[in-house]
């Protein structure tokens, strides 16, 4: 149970002109005269700078949630949101308060006992500088030697460390508001269906095209009115998904393409993809989804839909047939090598871990991926996805360069579309700094340019050394 505060602990930080920020314990049978009480016993605190809540819950939720906001704000201080550590009512706390709320990462005892100093100096340094988090709470590591002095150390480091990344060291600064009217987040809507129609004129008709378009935007003002939240969620959703879809069915044909040309078409088929990207982080423009009071919904269905839909667009669009069965029955009537059976399996189990590793909580990650990931960002000064500098991209390249001939270009397919809906998902964390955000997809697709070129010639080699001259592609 929590008792108060020491006098001699907050005498000593007065002293040392420290910024102190408290850690408040919920207490069962709460009333709204202990809660008065209780944060009346804050006001006098010195260089106070923030709170955060102890348990999982905070005090008084759910029914006394307003009356805790009224104290918070009576402090003049914002809240805390400690990161992977979801607690009731603090979502809906940040709201009351006008989210007036600073993200905060902090290493759990029992991780921090596994991690060197080097590996927690970078996981603080990553939570500031790609995450956006402005409080790092850094619990002591009692090590054998000095640990006063290996400590007080490690804090000189990790200063360093933000301030070469750029940042400052200090109060932590709230998020400045942002105001968007409603006006702007309709006309991105727009610009959404706008995707959408073009998408359809590959399988309708002009006319019912047009009628399309007037009833999606008819639905979609009606929900901006009924419900601006759920529908700007939506609209997000769909534009994250859209763009990618129509960027791969646009750009990707089945003739051959020379070099140059292959990669001005990844670079435009890119541009269309981060498109979506555009329209989503408009739409989501808000304090709340930055700090994560307010979320994204659909991260799974954004990470399904477009490789499922691409494929199914060539599957049906590349077989000879009058309609979609006869498309499908030809393709089930293909012959199966062994390894493609094999190249299937290992697809199918590569897109289950997949989609294990996409949203918020995900499969564990090994050691030996969290070096390579640290010494990308330590190299490049930023740390491209794996899905597309080392996969998504370079597959899409070859698949540009050497045309989808016939359905055994289709791992290529599923590796580009991956690819390009994780550039598009990146986005969606809108937690993280845009410029971070751009410098990610940026570097992805040079990367992704300079490995598909290696893989041409890689490619080119194969076909020299184990089929028929005449064969090899040029």
């Amino acid at each position: 149970m929590g008792v108060g505060f020491t006098q001699a602990a907050l005498e000593d930080i007065r002293q040392a002109d420290l910024r102190l920020i408290i850690q408040v314990r919920t207490w069962p049978g709460i009333t709204q005269e202990e809660m008065e009480k209780t944060f009346s016993t804050y006001q006098g605190l010195p260089n106070l700078s923030a709170i955060l809540f102890n348990d999982s819950t905070v005090p008084g939720y759910p029914g006394l949630l307003p009356d805790l906001a009224e104290q918070v704000r009576g402090l003049g201080i914002p809240v805390g949101e400690v990161e992977f550590f979801p607690q009731e009512g603090l979502n809906k706390l940040g709201l009351l308060l006008n989210k007036q709320v600073v993200r905060v990462h902090t290493i759990p005892q029992n991780e921090l006992k596994q991690l060197s100093p080097d590996q927690a100096l970078d996981r603080y340094t990553l939570a500031a500088v790609e995450r956006n988090h402005r409080v790092l709470m850094i619990r002591p590591n009692l090590t054998n030697g000095n640990p006063l002095q290996d400590n007080l150390g490690f804090i000189d480091r990790l200063r360093g460390s933000l301030e070469q990344a750029g940042l400052q060291v200090g109060p932590a600064s709230l998020l400045p508001p942002v105001q968007v009217s409603r006006l702007w987040i309709f006309l991105a809507g727009l610009g959404v269906i706008s995707g959408g129609l073009l998408l359809l004129e590959k399988r309708l008709n002009i006319a019912l095209i047009l009628w399309v378009g007037f009833l999606a935007s008819l639905i979609w003002a009606t929900m901006l009115l009924l419900n601006e939240d759920v529908a700007r969620k939506g609209m997000a959703l769909v534009a994250a998904i859209l763009f990618p879809i129509l960027s791969m069915t646009t750009f990707i044909k089945r003739n051959e393409k020379g070099v140059a040309n292959a990669v001005v078409s990844l670079l435009g088929l890119s541009l269309v993809s981060l498109l979506g990207s555009v329209f989503m982080v408009g739409l989501l423009t808000d304090a709340g989804y930055m700090l994560k009071l307010n979320q994204y919904a659909g991260v799974k269905l954004t990470y399904l839909v477009p490789p499922v839909v691409v494929t199914l667009y060539f599957l049906s669009s590349f077989d000879k047939g009058s309609g979609v069965c006869q498309r499908l029955k030809g393709f089930l009537q293909q012959p199966v090598s062994t390894g493609l059976l094999l190249g299937i399996g290992v697809l199918v189990a590569a897109g289950a871990i997949y989609l294990l590793r996409t949203g918020n909580e995900g499969i564990v990650v090994s050691d030996t991926e969290i070096q390579f990931r640290t010494a990308l960002a330590h190299f490049l000064g930023v740390r491209p996805r794996t899905k597309e500098f080392l996969l998504g991209n370079p597959a899409l390249l070859l698949l540009l360069r050497y045309g989808y001939r016939d359905h055994r270009y289709l791992p290529l397919l599923l590796l580009a579309a991956i690819g390009q809906t994780s550039m598009v998902a990146t986005f969606a964390h809108t937690f993280t700094p845009l410029l971070i955000s751009l410098e990610r997809a940026t570097v992805g697709i040079l990367l992704g340019v300079i490995l598909g070129l290696v893989f041409m010639v890689v490619w080119k080699l194969f076909y020299v050394c184990f089929r028929k001259p005449s064969s090899v592609p040029e």
